[in-house]
């Protein structure tokens, strides 16, 4: 028994055996947890908002919304810079997301989620949204050379 080890683990100082900080068993979030999932959310619509990143959702959620007839007239809009979309996001903390509605619109075209701390994911909530932008861009590498 002489060349056996052993390693002891006795904890954290100060840390309670079980205790879950931001969510609890059953998947709900603790107060803490609410907490920081907000924190993430307004960060999120402050990046989205305040950058370049934003403005590029926004010209992707307009191509998703156009009819094919119409991308001559966007694209030549657009390139002279006399394209107005109106477009607001909206922090959805039900979701821990950020909502981006086209114009007028009842229901987000794209909502978009922190991935981890620094990255983060949009996603089509519209079905055809990722297809019409699909289509446009084939469009686009068609006509625009």
């Amino acid at each position: 028994m002489e060349n056996e080890l052993y390693i002891y683990h006795h904890g954290i100082k100060g840390q309670k055996w079980g205790v879950r900080r931001y969510q609890n068993y059953d998947g709900t979030l603790t107060s803490a947890g609410k907490a920081r999932s907000k924190k993430n959310v307004k960060a999120l619509y402050k990046g989205l908002t305040r950058t370049t990143q934003g403005s590029n959702l926004v010209s992707v959620a307009t191509i998703s919304k156009i009819n094919p007839k119409d991308y001559e007239t966007f694209t030549k809009l657009s390139e002279q810079g006399r394209l107005i979309t109106k477009a607001t996001f909206k922090k959805n903390f039900k979701n821990e997301s950020v909502d981006l509605y086209i114009g007028k619109e009842k229901t987000p075209t794209i909502r978009v989620k922190m991935k981890d701390g620094e990255s983060y994911t949009a996603e089509f909530l519209d079905k055809n949204g990722a297809m019409n932008v699909s289509k446009y861009n084939e469009w686009y590498q068609e006509n625009r050379k």
